[in-house]
């Protein structure tokens, strides 16, 4: 079985993606598992890294297939 492990101890990916937040110590991250015969998704991968951040910045909920540029869902 080949597992592929990635390690982020210099804080360079969360950096380059800029999901790397200094003043609280953390990295904002999502995680998924997928089956080997399940085929992966740069695209989506992207789109819930963007939907973090707009997240992070809006506090708006991004729904299904939510983009950059569409709308979010407030929950205030």
């Amino acid at each position: 079985m080949n597992i592929h492990i990635l390690s982020n101890n210099n804080h360079k990916i969360s950096q380059a993606y800029g999901v790397l937040l200094k003043d609280e110590g953390i990295a904002l991250r999502h995680s998924c598992v997928n089956d080997l015969p399940i085929g992966r998704s740069v695209y989506e991968t992207l789109r819930i890294v963007n939907a973090i951040k707009h997240f992070e910045k809006h506090g708006e909920v991004c729904p299904v297939n939510w983009k950059p540029g569409q709308d979010a869902i407030n929950v205030e």
